[in-house]
């Protein structure tokens, strides 16, 4: 209550208040009087307010504050240069016991027209859904869409992202795999998406209708694909625009998902782990690379692969626009052939930046010379050596390296 006694009058004393952060600190009875405040009244004492962060000492996800004061800062106008309708425009919150979809949602309803950058996050995990709110939300200026341990359904996230015409960025974060989502089904709904982020989600990939279109396009598609490989051809024969994939803790990432993924001709970025619910085989990784070569990738960052074989090597090294290589293994080592990295480096045109993490690499030998050097990076500057152009920095374990290979 002193909370709101000193704010409330305060912000009726605050017309031209462009940017607020409200809450937060670790005094849970003045972080209970959130729940108490009307947040629709905010925009009637401060008509010009464009950013709103609630409980920011809670918010991890959405990264840098000043980044988006900035972009607020510049991007006042339409791509016409008229001005932009008057509301709010960035929301992000943390909930908190009491304060929920509940208390935000008419906030979000309100601003539906204007908002561009929704940030919503669950700490340890949400107890109330936010399915009633997402399914009655029109966001036709929406841009990006995080969800960070809050919890909604299947059908409401594609109602939401069906009305949100102009998202180009999704990312969920899931908690305790509550979260369960129909990719065929959702990127459909958004093929304008460029950016899909997820974590700890659980996915599924049926077709029954999600595929069918009145223009028969699916008449162009295989009968004899995957599931998979028909929604990343679906995509393609349709104009998707997705460009980047980040996967953390997902199911379902087998080889037909990245028989799939490759077919998208549009990606130039692409992250993965796969682990122990990932069923997966070397071929089908190598399979995958060959057909990368079809894309315009340059980030390539794949954890979980056991083997990085010289075929792999080989096929990286074909990949005309890939810039940045990352892999290894979280837990155990991955195998490395050592003379197939150094030619993978060497061939590749574009190729500037290799991170390689708990490793044994196989086929190369250490002389002395290269311990005198540098007694505590010997496999850096063995390789540095054999690498014109390159530097090379190792750290030694003693089951394991982790090598870091930077173009000069």
């Amino acid at each position: 209550m002193d909370k709101q006694r000193i704010l409330i009058p305060l912000l009726q004393r605050s017309p031209h208040l462009e940017f607020l952060l409200l809450g937060g600190g670790d005094d849970s009875e003045e972080d209970g009087a959130l729940s108490l405040l009307d947040l629709t009244k905010f925009s009637v004492w401060c008509p010009k307010l464009v950013y709103l962060e609630i409980n920011p000492d809670k918010v991890q996800i959405y990264g840098n504050t000043h980044y988006l004061h900035q972009q607020l800062t510049l991007n006042n106008n339409d791509h016409d240069g008229r001005p932009k309708e008057k509301g709010l425009r960035y929301f992000l919150v943390s909930e908190d016991e009491g304060f929920g979809p509940a208390q935000i949602g008419p906030l979000l309803k309100q601003h539906e027209g204007t908002l561009e950058y929704i940030g919503l996050e669950a700490y340890e995990g949400g107890t109330q859904t936010w399915a009633p709110v997402f399914q009655d939300l029109k966001l036709p200026q929406l841009h990006t869409l995080h969800c960070d341990g809050t919890l909604f359904d299947d059908k409401s996230m594609r109602a939401l992202i069906r009305e949100a015409t102009s998202l180009q960025r999704l990312t969920i974060q899931g908690y305790d795999d509550e979260i369960h989502l129909n990719l065929t089904k959702l990127i459909k709904s958004c093929l304008q998406l460029k950016k899909l982020d997820f974590t700890q989600v659980r996915l599924s990939f049926d077709e029954d209708e999600a595929l069918e279109d009145e223009d028969s396009t699916n008449d162009m598609i295989s009968s004899s694909l995957s599931p998979e490989e028909h929604l990343s051809r679906y995509l393609d024969l349709n104009g998707s625009q997705l460009s980047d994939i980040k996967l953390e803790d997902v199911n379902g990432i087998n080889d037909e998902f990245m028989q799939a993924v490759a077919h998208l001709s549009t990606l130039k970025s692409l992250e993965f782990v796969l682990d122990t619910d990932n069923v997966y085989t070397n071929d089908g990784v190598f399979e995958f690379l060959l057909k990368l070569q079809g894309t315009v990738i340059q980030v390539l960052d794949i954890y979980g692969i056991r083997h990085l074989s010289s075929p792999m090597c080989e096929a990286i090294a074909n990949l005309k626009f890939l810039k940045r290589f990352r892999s290894g293994l979280w837990y155990g080592t991955q195998i490395v052939d050592g003379p197939a990295l150094i030619k993978m480096v060497e061939k590749s045109e574009s190729l500037t930046d290799i991170h390689l993490n708990h490793i044994t690499v196989t086929g190369i030998e250490i002389d002395d010379q290269d311990r005198e050097v540098d007694n505590e990076n010997p496999l850096g500057i063995c390789l540095t050596r054999q690498l014109n152009g390159f530097t090379v920095a190792s750290l030694d374990f003693p089951d394991y390296y982790n090598i870091y290979i930077t173009k000069n």
